[in-house]
């Protein structure tokens, strides 16, 4: 779990610093959406939980459902800042359509 707890907070945080400017005095609301596998709901729920508590007035959503579900609801229009597939078939058709931005890291279910 260490290892899905360092990936998943370090691409958190990068999107967090990516979408917050520079020079405000206040930064505005950030509001991160993660699509992720059924089968990851318990630790994403709980990484959730650690990461809000270390961004106070972040708010992080999930949308979680089998991962061709999510990759489906990708390529007709969803939208998403993370994404996590169990599996690597439907992280390559969403990378195919072309809607990966950044980063992509494959990680077996058994090393998380």
């Amino acid at each position: 779990m260490n290892r899905r707890a360092g990936a998943l907070t370090a691409v958190l945080t990068a999107l967090v610093a990516a979408a917050v400017p520079g020079c405000s005095s206040t930064p505005p609301a950030l509001s991160l959406t993660v699509l992720a596998a059924a089968s990851l709901q318990p630790t994403f729920t709980e990484l959730g939980d650690q990461f809000r508590a270390e961004h106070p007035g972040t708010s992080v959503r999930f949308d979680f459902a089998s991962s061709s579900d999510l990759a489906a609801q990708l390529t007709q229009g969803a939208t998403g800042d993370v994404f996590a597939s169990a599996d690597t078939t439907q992280m390559d058709t969403v990378a195919a359509a072309g809607l990966l931005a950044g980063a992509r890291s494959n990680s077996p279910p058994t090393r998380w």
